[in-house]
């Protein structure tokens, strides 16, 4: 691989309604009940979906102002938050410093690094060290296979040349993002506000989980 390379991870917390209520507020299993823990800057829970297809535990209630299909952040348009427009999967876009682009976490790519001497498999160990600092200890991510979901650049777009996007599925656990200037949930229609470039934006509306009908 050749200098310059960068591989992304695309954290994508699947669509998580399943029945409304259902798995949300205290003592809801492998969730959280808001955005954010105490004593946990920059984190936002989410609940593990195969939790959200269980019946809500006796006495357990939403969190203040929520119905269980429409979250106080889909009211005040608040993207800072995985509990948002949960009936669709959204996808993590960071920026380091404020006013700067917005991407995908992601790191250069040194060959001979993780994952092995060279490869997808490679540029998976990539974005996997890319994405670790975003997912606390008891979060859980899958990535879906070791080839690429695209390359963004590839088509003259305004993306960092190079830059492999490896998808992955956040499972549940709280996500950190306190380590950036902002971070955002986006869905399928709100990508292109992001990567206004028309060819990142075709791209990422083709393959990305977050810009498709489906998780």
């Amino acid at each position: 691989m050749g200098a310059g390379l960068r591989a992304a991870a695309v954290l994508v917390r699947p669509a998580a309604l399943r029945r409304a209520g259902a798995g949300w507020g205290a003592g809801a299993p492998g969730g959280g009940s808001g955005a954010g823990a105490p004593g946990t800057p920059g984190a936002a829970r989410f609940a593990a979906p195969e939790a959200l297809q269980q019946a809500a535990p006796p006495g357990a209630r939403l969190p203040e102002g929520e119905d269980g299909r429409t979250t106080r952040a889909d009211r005040t348009g608040e993207r800072g938050t995985p509990l948002r427009r949960l009936d669709e999967p959204l996808c993590l876009v960071v920026r380091g410093t404020p006013g700067g682009r917005w991407e995908f976490p992601a790191l250069e790519h040194a060959p001979g690094g993780a994952g092995g001497a060279g490869g997808a498999g490679a540029l998976r160990g990539t974005a996997e060290q890319a994405l670790a600092p975003f997912v606390e200890a008891q979060g859980r991510v899958q990535f879906v296979g070791n080839a690429p979901a695209a390359v963004m650049g590839a088509g003259g777009g305004a993306g960092q040349p190079g830059t492999f996007l490896f998808v992955a599925k956040l499972l549940g656990g709280a996500v950190d993002t306190a380590g950036v200037a902002e971070a955002h949930w986006v869905s399928r229609d709100e990508v292109g506000e992001y990567f206004p470039d028309a060819a990142d934006r075709s791209l990422l509306e083709a393959v990305l989980p977050c810009a498709a009908d489906g998780p």
